[in-house]
């Protein structure tokens, strides 16, 4: 559970936010340029890493992104594996998109997507361009 704390003579909001994180996130990253601070719940990190030396697994991070003080916050809360239609790429394509979505509308609530994740074992440098272009496509917008 995160609590926000609004400080302010009267009540309402101003620019002054603290944030009491729970327990059982971790920060993760070095974003202090631009600002943005990620936390993950150890469970996520738990699930992901599993998946680090086994075949290739990617999907969705959910949560929340919180903003004030200047600064993003992005809680990751819960993790979603993509069905791959293919051994060995990332697609996303209206099939994946929809298991995600059930999965998503079965086992979470309240969240948001706010980024995704990918179990490559084995990556090389030059398969940087073809990653980019696939989250470019997937996952435009700001704070993902």
């Amino acid at each position: 559970m995160i609590e926000i704390i609004y400080k302010g003579e009267d009540g309402t909001k101003n620019d002054e936010l603290s944030i009491k994180l729970p327990k059982n996130v971790r920060q993760i990253g070095d974003c202090d340029h631009n600002n943005i601070k990620i936390y993950v719940e150890d469970f996520v990190m738990t699930y992901v890493k599993h998946f680090a030396s086994r075949n290739l697994k990617y999907g969705v991070l959910l949560g929340n992104i919180k903003r004030g003080n200047g600064n993003v916050y992005l809680f990751v809360t819960g993790v979603v594996c993509a069905r791959p239609l293919l051994d060995n790429e990332i697609i996303f394509d209206e099939d994946v998109w929809t298991g995600l979505y059930e999965d998503i509308k079965t086992y979470f609530e309240d969240v948001e997507i706010v980024g995704w994740f990918a179990a490559l074992p084995g990556l090389l440098e030059n398969d940087m361009p073809q990653i980019t272009k696939l989250h470019l496509d997937n996952f435009a917008g700001n704070d993902k």
